[in-house]
């Protein structure tokens, strides 16, 4: 067995901020490491909108960002696998999601209108059944294949801190990484 670690950023990074970088964590056999997971999951989830029939979309945020204040997808996403692994409460507010996730540090998000206040922002009125049977089956679906899903964790950096690190490191996919 191996770990697979998957990591991406997402947001307005270093002028309008905040960036936030993610990592998703899994246990994968050895056998299918060279395999896509979009493949090997490819029962429980989908790398686009169109022909999901109800599995999991899971793209750069980029391709499931609808317009402004549109993330149900990526909400739905994150809260299926949060329900697939080992949270037993699903998250009814931004806040209660960047502690899910494991960004409890969220000075990142100091001074930036869209999380501003992040305590009280309620989440997409997604079904919880819709979530409880998205992430049923998945973990239904990495069972079957010998995957864990160890979760998600996130940090929120400031765009002031972003363009700090980047300065110090010289190089921005190793802020990221880091």
């Amino acid at each position: 067995m191996s770990i697979l670690v998957g990591i991406d950023e997402a947001g307005y990074g270093p002028i309008l901020g905040p960036l936030v970088v993610s990592a998703a964590i899994f246990e994968v056999p050895d056998d299918l490491l060279a395999q896509s997971l979009w493949e090997v999951l490819r029962a429980s989830i989908a790398r686009t909108r169109g022909g999901s029939r109800g599995r999991v979309v899971v793209a750069d945020s980029k391709k499931l960002h609808r317009g402004l204040g549109q993330y149900q997808d990526l909400q739905r996403g994150v809260l299926a696998f949060l329900a697939a692994g080992s949270k037993p409460s699903r998250p009814r507010r931004l806040g209660e999601l960047l502690e899910a996730v494991g960004a409890s540090d969220t000075s990142g998000t100091t001074g930036c209108q869209r999380y501003s206040d992040h305590d009280h922002t309620p989440l997409f009125n997604a079904e919880d059944d819709d979530i409880t049977l998205a992430g049923g089956a998945l973990q239904s679906d990495m069972s079957r294949r010998g995957l864990t899903f160890h979760g998600l964790c996130c940090r929120v950096l400031h765009p002031s801190r972003f363009n700090e690190l980047v300065g110090k490191i010289d190089n921005k996919a190793s802020v990221l990484f880091g």
